[in-house]
């Protein structure tokens, strides 16, 4: 398994890949975004289901991240980070959002329909 890494760890790794995009307002799955980390990826494995999983998760982050963080706002930031630590794959997207409190990430309002209170 691997280890749990800190956002610091990753932004100061050398061989950190940074992506910045301004936050698109009309598609919410920028290719250039999701192709980014593919192929950071693709540099240590080249097992086509691993690489299409990755690609779904990247493009599920990144809509999130611009969607929901970022508000589609195009006056605001995402950045991605992709880095290799030995076997170990991390890739972070980060939108400047107002976040959520990591102490109490309960909803605050009744769920979406066919949602779930935490």
């Amino acid at each position: 398994m691997a280890k749990k890494r800190s956002l610091n760890e990753i932004v100061n790794n050398e061989e950190t890949s940074i992506l910045v995009i301004k936050t698109p307002t009309k598609v919410a799955y920028p290719e250039e975004a999701i192709d980014f980390v593919v192929k950071n990826f693709e540099k240590k494995v080249k097992d086509e289901t691993m690489i299409e999983d990755v690609r779904f998760a990247a493009g599920e982050m990144i809509a999130n991240a611009i969607e929901h963080g970022n508000k589609r706002d195009e006056t605001k930031l995402v950045k991605i980070y992709c880095s290799w630590f030995g076997d170990d794959f991390y890739f972070v997207v980060q939108d400047e959002g107002e976040g959520f409190d990591i102490e109490n990430p309960r909803y605050k309002h009744s769920p979406p329909e066919g949602g779930c209170l935490l």
